[in-house]
Formats: C-alpha cells, structure tokens, sequence
C-alpha cells in the first residue's frame, strides 16, 4: 500500500519527486496488488487494494497537494500508518504486506513512545515498511 503525504510541505518538486517515485514502482511491480492512501492532518483511502496498477498513475494528479483542502494541511504520519494497518489486515489476506510510505518528514504524531507501539502493531502484522523520502536534505 502506498501511503502519500499530501500535506502542505510536499506542494511543488517534492510531490514531483514522490509521483515519480510511485509511477516507476507500479510500472516495476506490474501483477501486484496495491492501494493508496493520502494523508496529512487526516488519511484518505484513495484507491482500495487492486492489481489494475494504471489506477494508482491515472490518480496521482488527483492526489496533488496543492489540491488539497486546508485540513489536509498539517502531518500526520503515526495515524497513517495505523490507518494503512487496518485496512490491510481487511484487505490483504494473503502475500506480502507492505506499506511505501512516501513523505518528506517528521510528524506531529511520532515521539514518546507512539512510534514504539506503531511499531510493533505493524511487526505483529507483518507488514514491512519502506520510506521514501522526498526532500531537499
């Protein structure tokens, strides 16, 4: 599953750099099964588990921060990384579980021991996650 940030920060070459990203890794994974989440202050599932790949490019226009509503605005990666959770454990139940996590930093969310329990709800799920990340440094 990939999960977009679409927050304020990533409007401009960072969202370049992050549907670029994707686009090449559908294109290199034809005949897997993958959805798309978007997220900020809030998570949207955007495309629901599919093989049809084309469906993840063809949305990524849509998915474009600068076309966002305002309470998309802020970062939320800890709630959506629970939020790909869940929806994997409904929509997944066979293969690899895996969640692409593509954004360019750090989260209001993260921090005290929050990323801890994230972390072992995704181990005790057995869902690996890759980060992108798309930033300047």
């Amino acid at each position: 599953q990939f999960c977009m940030d679409v927050s304020g920060s990533m409007i401009g070459p960072r969202y370049d750099m992050a549907r670029e990203a994707i686009e090449s890794f559908t294109k290199a994974r034809e005949g897997d099964a993958f959805g798309l989440t978007i997220f900020g202050s809030h998570q949207i599932r955007w495309i629901p588990l599919t093989k049809d790949l084309t469906a993840i490019r063809n949305a990524m226009p849509f998915a474009n921060p600068e076309h966002q509503p305002i309470h998309m605005a802020g970062t939320q990666i800890g709630a959506a990384l629970k939020f790909c959770h869940d929806n994997m454990l409904q929509e997944a139940a066979e293969g690899d579980r895996l969640i692409v996590l593509v954004s360019d930093g750090s989260s209001s969310d993260l921090g005290a021991g929050q990323e801890n329990e994230i972390a072992d709800m995704l181990v005790a799920a057995k869902i690996t996650v890759y980060h992108i990340h798309v930033a300047e440094d």
